[in-house]
């Protein structure tokens, strides 16, 4: 037997494991992606339901399926389980319409190339470059000129041990107020800081996503999720979370 470790973005209350397993025992947990550290581990109850706590969740093991809370979508679950290897044909056949979904979504908006954040030249904590690089919007090809992220005037966390989150991205009112039409080169990307710390990274990047549902109708294009902790040192903890859907199938 050989143990597997999943790290799943939930999108559904039924999650299908890769493998097939040898054993019964299954271990799940809600996992902190950025820091890549388990955050709390979940109950395992007998019932298959739905009808879960956020804390809970249920197993089908004759289709490997994991059952979560619908509470969980969006969230990533660690789950540790043992097999011989021999792949489960229900992974398979529920993850080919997602899966074709994702392409169709994949060949309209993603990003090509670059994009993504480095130290500075000044090796300063609090100073990151954009690269430039291309992307794809709505089926149109765009350059992305690069510039810095200055954590100094993006309203750093300002209590030790509390977190703060960047979601970067690029989105159709982007594109119209910071696009040079005829070089089509974009200047600046969409910003969003949470707004307010929080204990964890997870209650901010959640900040971030309501604060985007309220301001803008388009679909954005998720570049990074920028989480940022002001350390016991008063320097600034920085770590990055690149969404996987907007630059791999």
């Amino acid at each position: 037997m050989y143990t597997k470790t999943e790290i799943v973005l939930i999108s559904s209350p039924v999650t299908y494991l890769k493998y097939i397993l040898a054993s019964s025992i299954v271990k799940a947990s809600l996992y902190d992606n950025a820091l890549h550290q388990v955050i709390q581990s979940l109950e395992r109850i007998s019932t298959l339901t739905v009808s879960l706590f956020n804390t809970q969740f249920a197993i089908d093991e004759d289709k490997c399926a994991v059952y979560v809370a619908p509470s969980i979508i969006g969230q990533y679950v660690q789950f540790v389980y043992y097999s011989e290897g021999a792949e489960n044909p229900f992974y398979a056949s529920s993850n080919l319409n997602a899966f074709i979904t994702q392409v169709l979504k994949w060949t309209s908006n993603r990003i090509s190339e670059g994009i993504y954040l480095t130290g500075s030249e000044c090796n300063c904590d609090y100073l990151r470059t954009i690269q430039p690089g291309s992307f794809v919007y709505e089926d149109q090809f765009y350059v992305y000129h690069g510039e810095s992220f200055d954590i100094r005037i993006q309203s750093p966390p300002t209590i030790v041990n509390q977190f703060k989150a960047y979601y970067l991205f690029i989105n159709q009112e982007i594109i119209e107020t910071y696009l040079n039409n005829q070089e089509k080169i974009l200047n600046r990307l969409g910003v969003i800081t949470s707004s307010a710390m929080h204990d964890d990274n997870g209650s901010a990047k959640l900040d971030v996503l309501a604060l985007y549902d309220n301001m803008y109708n388009s679909t954005p294009l998720q570049v990074a999720f920028v989480y940022i902790m002001l350390s016991d040192a008063m320097s600034y903890d920085v770590w990055i979370d690149y969404p996987s859907g907007s630059r791999t199938l």
